[in-house]
């Protein structure tokens, strides 16, 4: 959705305070913040939003070679998006023991 292609920063919308990066060649091709609150959208978790921007500037659904980097452990459903668009690296900043799939509860 074009609202998940343009993150705006996140203000006094209660959104759970997460960003994303996806870098290709030491490039940054994509970037994401939580947008639920303010997109009404359950799925706009900020992993979404940063791969479908990176899709968008590469102007292909695989990543390759790309980086992803994010505030917190991905939940289930940005891990499967993660692996679907084929991104083989991933850095978090903490672990997320209530949702984590990575590591914490899941390993995908």
């Amino acid at each position: 959705s074009k609202h998940c292609l343009k993150p705006k920063r996140q203000q006094k919308n209660e959104e759970v305070p997460i960003g994303v990066v996806i870098v290709h060649d030491g490039e940054v091709i994509g970037r994401g913040f939580n947008r639920r609150e303010l997109d009404g959208r359950a799925t706009h978790h900020a992993e979404i939003c940063a791969i479908e921007a990176a899709n968008e500037a590469v102007g292909n659904w695989r990543l390759l070679d790309c980086a992803l980097f994010v505030t917190i452990e991905p939940c289930v459903m940005c891990a499967g998006a993660i692996g679907l668009a084929r991104i083989p690296q991933v850095y978090f900043g903490a672990t997320n023991p209530k949702f984590g799939a990575a590591v914490s509860l899941y390993q995908i």
